[in-house]
């Protein structure tokens, strides 16, 4: 397996040229199943102890320490909180120090073949694009706060022929 580190814009050339394209995930190296353009959205910098950083979007999720995923967009709502938490990183635990807005990007999101959806990005462990487990996670905090007892999670078997056309939630 020949291993090498590339920017996610080379991403799109190398998935075009090669028929597997693996990527670092916290369980071993899986294939990349999906490459998606996701437009343009507005973009954070995360700034992580011993120089992990990470560019992304406000919806992209990171996840800490007790396993909860985390979006720029949710940390900020949180004001400073957020300087109290570990992110999981393919070194350990880090620190996030800083949330520096760099204004709007062009965006795109990969999926990983691998139950757990999850993939290194610069280090940090990060998850699909995120709409099922943003919609999971808020369905569990009303399950813990004892608003409901149950969630009943539907998905569309159809699934569009023209990769990274929205076909609907």
């Amino acid at each position: 397996m020949n291993e090498k580190e590339i920017t996610i814009g080379e991403l799109e050339n190398y998935l075009a040229k090669y028929d597997n394209v693996d990527v670092n995930t916290d369980t071993g190296f899986k294939p990349i199943k999906q490459y998606n353009e996701k437009g343009v959205k507005q973009c954070y910098k995360l700034i992580f102890e011993d120089n992990f950083t990470l560019e992304c979007s406000y919806d992209h999720f990171i996840m800490d320490a007790g396993d909860n995923w985390w979006s720029p967009e949710n940390l900020i709502a949180e004001d400073d909180m957020f300087l109290q938490l570990m992110f999981q990183t393919d070194k350990g635990y880090k620190k996030l120090l800083e949330i520096v807005d760099i204004g709007e990007k062009e965006i795109v999101d990969l999926e990983v073949d691998d139950d757990n959806h999850r993939y290194y990005t610069n280090g940090i462990l990060s998850h699909n694009s995120g709409k099922t487990l943003l919609a999971l996670s808020g369905a569990m905090k009303m399950i813990r706060k004892k608003q409901y007892s149950k969630i009943v999670y539907i998905r569309n078997s159809i699934e569009s022929t023209d990769k990274g056309e929205e076909i609907g939630f």
